[in-house]
């Protein structure tokens, strides 16, 4: 199972400071699970198997600088086209 996650940046451009600060903090949990897609700049795939952690670890950030997320889960691992 996969999940699907977007942070809510565009709410908080006004705050640039508290913006990088949010987006550098979860840029560190990319390589700490397998399976952790940085798709877009608020758009993230993970892959449930392994990425529990950084999930908990994204979803305190996000709470921690106020930032709101959409998640949807997904059976299969869906195909982005560039």
């Amino acid at each position: 199972m996969y999940l699907l996650i977007a942070f809510d940046i565009s709410s908080k451009v006004t705050e640039k400071t508290l913006l990088q600060n949010f987006l550098q903090d979860i840029e560190k949990y990319k390589n700490q699970d397998e399976g952790i897609s940085h798709i877009f700049a608020s758009l993230w795939l993970l892959d449930l198997k392994n990425g529990l952690s950084s999930l908990r670890k994204m979803l305190d950030a996000a709470d921690q600088f106020q930032i709101s997320y959409k998640m949807s889960f997904l059976e299969n691992k869906p195909e982005f086209i560039a």
